[in-house]
């Protein structure tokens, strides 16, 4: 069974807020390079995400953040991500909308009202070729990759319709799942497997002991839970289900040692699903606010660098 797990995972991280949401829409790019003809399963999940500062001791006062995050894709294959660091304050809610048929990412955030598309190159026929736009100061403001999480891409052949970073690029809709894909039991096994890639940023999968906690009921699912124990006081909980050939985690409990982060030990970080829904989204969802005015930003072609992505 694939891993869902890092697909739709939110990393919180000391960056922010938007460095999270940067975060995940990357995660959840498509890495397939095969288009499909078919339509793709609609669905929405909802998850809030606590992130909690452990102190070394009384005298420090441990930081919460609190996220609430929704992940959207209609029958197109059109997929949403929005995100706000505090659900009492509307303005801080980001959006973006990919739309891999028109080769579009849409951004908006609720205390603007400008919205930016990024139209992405075709490519060029028969070769690789790189591509970028110059960010404005206001890009920059954004942080970390700009409004559209990278402002560079390498695009190959334009008749394999793909650019790395966004994915698919124009030519048959390639959804992450298949229509008809359905939520079925996980078993131990299953449950081990998403646990795979946990560990500290860099490193390889952490030594240590696993432990199944069987069965339990979320959202009026069956999920199975498991535990891993590893060096230097890495734990992680997870609980999850079968959702076509991958593991898609509804509840994850992690416990990350920090040093020297201002008295903080670790970071216990909780994500849970609070909704799952597979029918398909309002149309609306997909698109900024009516009354928002929309910037385009188009890609140039440029010399490829040694730093631009290799052909995997």
């Amino acid at each position: 069974m694939r891993e869902l797990s890092a697909v739709l995972a939110l990393a919180i991280s000391s960056a922010g807020p938007l460095s999270a949401f940067a975060q995940t829409a990357m995660a959840l790019v498509d890495d397939s390079h095969n288009g499909r003809d078919h339509l793709a399963q609609t669905l929405t999940f909802e998850y809030k995400i606590e992130k909690t500062g452990v102190p070394i001791d009384s005298a420090v006062s441990g930081n919460k953040v609190t996220m609430h995050q929704v992940i959207s894709v209609d029958s197109q294959g059109r997929q949403l991500f929005a995100t706000n660091s505090d659900p009492s304050y509307e303005a801080n809610t980001r959006h973006s909308v990919d739309d891999h048929i028109a080769g579009t990412r849409t951004v908006w955030k609720a205390d603007n009202t400008e919205a930016e598309v990024l139209k992405l190159p075709a490519g060029l026929p028969g070769r690789d070729s790189c591509w970028q736009f110059e960010p404005t100061e206001e890009d920059r403001s954004w942080g970390g990759g700009g409004p559209f999480l990278f402002f560079r891409t390498t695009c190959f052949a334009s008749e394999q319709h793909y650019c790395y970073v966004f994915g698919p690029v124009g030519g048959a809709p390639n959804p992450y799942f298949p229509k008809g894909t359905s939520v079925a039991k996980a078993s131990y096994s299953d449950c081990q497997f998403s646990l795979k890639d946990f560990g500290a940023p860099g490193e390889t999968r952490p030594v240590g002991t696993g432990e199944d906690l069987g069965t339990q009921t979320i959202l009026g699912l069956e999920a199975h839970g498991c535990r891993m124990f590893v060096r230097d006081g890495y734990t992680d909980e997870r609980w999850v289900v079968a959702f076509g050939s991958m593991a898609l985690v509804l509840r994850e409990l992690s416990q990350v040692p920090v040093r020297h982060m201002q008295g903080i030990a670790s970071v216990i970080e909780k994500k849970e699903m609070t909704r799952m829904s597979l029918d398909e989204p309002d149309p609306a969802t997909f698109q900024p606010p009516q009354d928002y005015s929309i910037k385009t930003v188009e890609m140039h072609p440029d010399i490829c660098r040694e730093t631009d992505r290799a052909r995997p």
